[in-house]
């Protein structure tokens, strides 16, 4: 009889597939994970944990004490005050497992211990590892849609399909920044970290024929509004059988008690930070995402009126330092109106990669 050692260790020599979750700003990525969370054939960690998002686009840091990190991701969320019971796995099987895995003198690679950590993390939290060998199916909140992250990836799981929440471009824009004032206050942002986010905005959901292949958008419209056929489309996609678990938001297993379907976010139009003609300059900026993932684009500016008004300031700017320092700032306000009109006349020229196709059903 196969012990557990070498079945583990089998384990990290077999053939995986990985489905990775990437957000388009504050697009629901958490909540697609949930809604995939309780899934049969697919073994993930809890989405928020530290670290692990950067994992393939960091790996020549981490892997310096890479064991000891994730035991202290992975134990540090673990419930010590009964609390939060979706993080209470058995800690010490956790660990043991996790060491079971390279007792052989086995190399430690990206991939395995990819492998490693999920696996160890589904069996320590009552998971059975017959279903594991064979389903072979890792859901991972990969959640920042970089490139080199991504490309890392998919060279150590070829198979791998990447699923990029979106969701109205203006309105994740305007929670985006919102957010991110409110995390500031009482102090201004910095114009840096803002055109940061626009550009964001701006390319993000792009890339070349690899990743489009791979990569299909999923609106938060849909996961509000049309979750069953949406999650059917998913799961054809993904190669996973139809389970009604497809239907209930859960972390390690448990349903939340509030849900996280929540469909009033949908009508948040941010009027504090936005004005009308903002909305106007924002549609245009952001409507080559907008029209390729089925949002409306009627009325839209031209191109050439957007790069025309693009200088002209938003309300959100007041929350810049430049905007509550002026006239002794001048110079930063130039450079970023210089910026804000770059990204604009790339929208006009078209210098933006093709966009990811949205996930088709019914």
């Amino acid at each position: 009889m196969v012990g557990l050692e070498e079945r583990l260790d089998a384990l990290l020599d077999e053939e995986w597939k990985v489905c990775a979750i990437l957000y388009y700003g504050r697009s629901g990525s958490f909540l697609l994970h949930s809604l995939l969370d309780s899934h049969p054939s697919l073994i993930s960690l809890p989405f928020e944990t530290p670290g692990v998002h950067h994992y393939f686009g960091d790996w020549s840091s981490f892997r310096t004490n890479a064991f000891e990190k994730m035991k202290n991701a992975i134990t540090g969320i673990v419930d010590k005050s009964t609390k939060d019971a979706f993080h209470k796995i058995d800690e010490k099987r956790f660990l043991d497992i996790m060491s079971g895995f390279f007792v052989r003198d086995r190399m430690v690679s990206k991939r395995s211990f990819f492998i490693a950590l999920h696996v160890a993390y589904a069996l320590a939290h009552g998971e059975s590892l017959d279903e594991i060998e064979r389903s072979r199916y890792i859901l991972y909140q990969h959640h920042d849609p970089e490139a080199f992250s991504m490309r890392e990836l998919a060279k150590d799981f070829p198979e791998v399909k990447f699923l990029q929440t979106v969701r109205n471009p203006v309105q994740t824009f305007g929670s985006n920044i919102s957010v991110t004032i409110c995390n500031f206050k009482p102090y201004p942002v910095q114009p840096s970290l803002m055109l940061h986010i626009i550009r964001d905005h701006v390319y993000a959901g792009g890339g070349d024929d690899d990743m489009r292949r791979r990569t299909r958008a999923v609106r938060l419209e849909d996961m509000h509004l049309n979750t069953y056929p949406l999650m059917r489309g998913i799961a054809e996609w993904l190669g996973i059988a139809w389970d009604d678990v497809l239907m209930r938001s859960t972390k390690n297993g448990l349903v939340y008690e509030e849900d996280f379907r929540r469909p009033w976010v949908l009508d948040k139009k941010h009027e504090d930070l936005l004005r009308a003609f903002d909305v106007k300059r924002l549609k245009a900026l952001f409507h080559r995402n907008a029209e390729a993932w089925g949002y409306d684009c009627e009325g839209v500016m031209s191109c050439e009126q957007l790069c025309e008004t693009i200088r002209s300031s938003f309300k959100f700017y007041k929350h810049l330092d430049f905007a509550i320092h002026l006239p002794m700032h001048e110079e930063p306000r130039r450079e970023f109106d210089i910026m804000m009109h770059a990204y604009a006349a790339d929208v006009r020229d078209g210098n933006m990669a093709p966009r990811f196709d949205v996930v088709p059903f019914a």
